[in-house]
């Protein structure tokens, strides 16, 4: 800058004939102190005064070099969106040939340019409904039906979405960066109560197939009633093994396939934050058969070793202790 900011402002509110002829010397003079007073705050590192100081002086006088100043508060405020909008602005402002207005447009547009990257978008899912059933808000603000399923520009904070159908709702809240990209999905219904109960279906899988009360043979037979459940068990622990295993290594590919569009959690391209989630789902579904199998192999390895010689009494019940599974074997030897 050629001048200081306090006094290149003053300067373009006084030259600026045109302008000067639509607003009255009183308006002029409060909005010449306001943008004044904005930048220096800006200077001293008071940014919220800045913002305000210097919208309210960009509302009475639309001034490049007002506008300017008021999108470089916005931008070290954090509204990021906010502050491109108001570059454009000043980038489409079309008054007299002044060369200090002139400069504030070019300054703009390239301080708009660098800035575009650095804006965060999200794009909002919906599962189980229609974005034409539900009233979809993103911090308490509307947002149109047309923009769910799209990236959309938000600023680098923390930011709740929430969707509304009837008596139903569901939301999410999230953190975003500078430069990330993120999908937030909100499930209803059905789907969501498939998503709760996803973890619990092996083990209800094997309860189901497992009698709640087995009484052993009565002859003295090696293979009775009991040990013949600790081999069941033991095998389905086996097979929940095989699909940890099988799930761990689709979490690993999907990681790697994000590698080239990711770079830690920050992803450049949608196909990367796809790949992601579907990492982290594969990689959840793992843990949990792997549970799982450990789980019912200990038990079937239990109840084969204590079987005893003779007839038995089995009770096998399915059992959840802290959001796990386990299998609680009773009886009578």
């Amino acid at each position: 800058m050629k001048y200081p900011a306090a006094i290149l402002l003053a300067l373009s509110l006084v030259t600026s004939g045109a302008q000067a002829q639509q607003t009255d010397e009183r308006a002029r003079s409060a909005a010449r102190a306001l943008a004044e007073d904005g930048v220096t705050a800006l200077q001293s590192g008071d940014t919220a005064t800045a913002i305000d100081k210097l919208e309210r002086a960009y509302q009475i006088v639309h001034l490049p070099a007002v506008g300017l100043w008021s999108a470089r508060a916005l931008t070290k405020g954090g509204q990021l969106v906010s502050a491109a909008e108001r570059y454009n602005d000043v980038t489409r402002w079309s008054g007299s040939g002044d060369p200090k207005q002139a400069q504030a447009q070019t300054d703009a547009a390239k301080e708009r340019d660098e800035l575009l990257p650095k804006i965060p978008k999200v794009t909002l899912l919906l599962q189980g409904a229609k974005s034409n059933e539900v009233t979809v808000t993103l911090d308490g603000e509307p947002v149109m039906s047309a923009l769910v399923g799209a990236p959309q520009p938000v600023d680098p904070k923390h930011h709740l979405a929430k969707a509304t159908r009837g008596t139903e709702s569901a939301e999410q809240a999230f953190d975003i960066a500078e430069g990330q990209q993120l999908s937030v999905t909100l499930t209803f219904g059905a789907a969501a109560a498939t998503a709760a109960q996803a973890a619990a279906a092996p083990v209800a899988a094997q309860a189901a197939t497992t009698p709640s009360d087995v009484k052993a043979d009565q002859s003295p037979s090696y293979w009775n009633t009991q040990r013949i459940i600790g081999v069941s068990l033991a095998g389905a622990g086996l097979a929940s093994g095989i699909v940890s295993g099988i799930f761990t290594g689709m979490a690993a590919s999907k990681k790697s396939d994000s590698e080239q569009y990711c770079s830690g959690s920050a992803c450049r391209d949608q196909r990367g934050v796809t790949a992601l989630d579907e990492a982290h789902s594969n990689g959840n579904i793992a843990t949990i058969t792997a549970i799982t199998g450990i789980v019912l192999g200990g038990a079937g390895v239990v109840v084969f070793l204590t079987a005893p010689s003779g007839g038995s009494s089995v009770a096998v019940t399915p059992a959840y202790v802290n959001g796990g599974g386990s299998v609680l074997a009773t009886g009578r030897f």
